[in-house]
């Protein structure tokens, strides 16, 4: 075969397209324009973040030294001094879980707001032809954990990113900041809990013995159960501390759609529609022009 057929059909080939370039550019545009509509008419997701810290960070616990003197007698009884350890990892499982995420859609009635496209407001329920039932809870809890809801954690700085991404950029910064207000409210309430049965325990134990040192041992139980209640009660950053509180984003500052992108993707698409069209009236061209047999 002679390598000169082959530049032959490739200077065939150029000039084929050449000669029909309008097509490919009419392709092009039209691909582009059908991705500006794309983009125009796509609704825009904005993303809150809340930046914050374990609160244990500062310093660590107070009850730490008491933790490390009296651990075996507290152990004894079942008792969890709370030295602060695996207490941000249990928060950070808190925030994620099912009980949480669906006490607060209930809450905050999020149904008509995550399924607003099933929503009839003007007759304030679920939209006639939904396929099967409407949409519960459990579903809203999936919706925001898998499309809305998401946590990072730096384990170097110990620095927490809580991220929210929604149509309405102030209900993304309402959404991430309320949802670790709940979290260290959550903790909050059972670490008192905890104290209280702990205390109950305690001073049950103490009418029992007679012994003076493990009385003295006991005080000091007690001592620090009457302080890690104070504390829970007294500190607003219970787990986490907020460093930056999630603020709503500005209306052009969203992360998606990416609209130059979609445009684009639509033009390269419609140029490719062209060659493709182009090769498929050349190969129509060929089977014509071949002879009868």
């Amino acid at each position: 075969m002679d390598p000169r057929d082959d530049e032959i059909d490739l200077i065939d080939l150029i000039r084929y397209l050449w000669d029909r370039k309008w097509l490919l550019i009419a392709c092009g545009l039209a691909g582009g324009l059908i991705g500006i509509a794309v983009a125009m008419t796509s609704t825009e997701v904005y993303r809150a973040e809340l930046v914050m810290v374990p609160a244990e960070q500062e310093g660590g616990s107070p009850l730490g030294g008491l933790a490390s003197s009296l651990g075996g007698l507290a152990a004894l009884g079942g008792i969890n001094l709370g030295s602060g350890d695996g207490k941000t990892d249990q928060a950070l499982a808190v925030m994620k879980s099912r009980i949480l995420l669906e006490q607060f859609v209930q809450d905050k009635q999020l149904l008509p707001v995550l399924f607003h496209e099933l929503w009839n407001a003007d007759k304030g329920d679920w939209v006639s032809d939904v396929a099967g039932d409407p949409p519960t809870v459990r579903d809203a809890y999936q919706f925001l954990t898998k499309s809305v809801l998401s946590v990072s954690e730096d384990r170097d700085s110990a620095v927490i990113t809580v991220a929210a991404e929604w149509t309405d950029p102030e209900l993304a910064a309402e959404w991430a900041n309320e949802l670790v207000a709940r979290t260290n409210e959550a903790m909050r309430q059972v670490d008192i809990q905890e104290s209280e049965k702990n205390l109950a325990y305690l001073r049950s134990e103490l009418e029992k013995t007679s012994v003076v040192e493990v009385q003295q041992s006991m005080y000091s139980l007690i001592e620090s159960q009457i302080k890690s209640i104070m504390l829970a009660k007294v500190r607003d950053g219970y787990v986490f501390r907020v460093i930056d509180p999630a603020a709503p984003p500005e209306a052009d500052d969203y992360v998606r759609p990416r609209k130059l992108l979609i445009v684009i993707l639509g033009g390269m698409l419609g140029g490719m529609f062209g060659l493709a069209l182009l090769g498929l009236m050349a190969l129509i061209r060929a089977v014509r022009a071949e002879p009868a047999k």
